[in-house]
């Protein structure tokens, strides 16, 4: 059996799972706060940008994961505020083996950024996060079939697939009626065909106010492939 099968944490949120029994690793994370604080202020101080990413590599799950980003958004936060400076958006990855839980930290993504507005209030800059296993190359070499010819990310935005792209005139519904034309034949293999109008209906105006409020873009992976011979 290969280490990379079997190298992560327990899962899940279980008495012995690594979400409920990490507390020294909480403690080590809370002793490095002052080398990311000075190394924050260095960056402010020199240059301040628009938009930051963040690798967590080897994040695991639990509460841990979410100590680190909420660490940094208030260091970066307390330094804009001093200098005066418009809060940046924020770019979390989260990245571990394929087999870490990564379920679980988005289950609890949403409960932590409540507190962490809660804390901090509504200043700060929007938030974005994404779950890289990504090993996509790690998986197509493995296999062995394929040579990897090129492999990017691209970000599109959510309206981009209407018509209506200039602007976000009915951004919602054509989001909305993208969605449905994937979704509805899954939905309606278990729910009754009378409720497809209103479930739309709601998803409508729901992302037309996700929309109206932040930048909102899907995460594309292109992978060029060349089969061996």
């Amino acid at each position: 059996m290969k280490v990379v099968e079997v190298l992560h944490m327990n899962g899940g949120n279980g008495d012995i799972s690594y979400a409920n029994n990490s507390l020294v690793q909480r403690k080590v994370i809370l002793m490095t706060t002052p080398i990311m604080e000075q190394a924050i202020s260095d960056l402010c101080c020199s240059l301040f940008p628009e938009t930051l990413y963040v690798a967590d590599l080897g994040c695991s799950s639990g509460a841990n994961t979410f100590l680190v980003v909420s660490e940094f958004v208030k260091i970066v936060e307390k330094e804009r505020k001093k200098h005066n400076l418009q809060s940046p958006e924020f770019h979390f990855n989260f990245n571990d083996l394929p087999g870490n839980d990564f379920n679980t930290i988005f289950q609890s993504l949403g409960k932590f950024q409540q507190d962490l507005r809660k804390q901090i209030g509504e200043g700060f800059g929007s938030c974005y996060f994404s779950g890289v296993a990504a090993e996509v190359k790690y998986i197509v070499e493995k296999e062995g079939s394929f040579t990897i010819n090129q492999l990017e990310t691209t970000r599109v935005h959510w309206n981009n697939a209407s018509n209506y792209h200039e602007n976000n005139i009915n951004g919602g519904y054509n989001v909305s009626k993208c969605m449905r034309a994937v979704a509805e034949p899954l939905l309606l293999s278990q729910f009754d065909p009378k409720f497809m109008d209103l479930v739309f209906q709601k998803y409508e105006e729901i992302i037309s106010d996700c929309m109206a409020k932040e930048k909102t873009e899907f995460i594309n992976v292109t992978v060029s492939l060349t089969k061996k011979k």
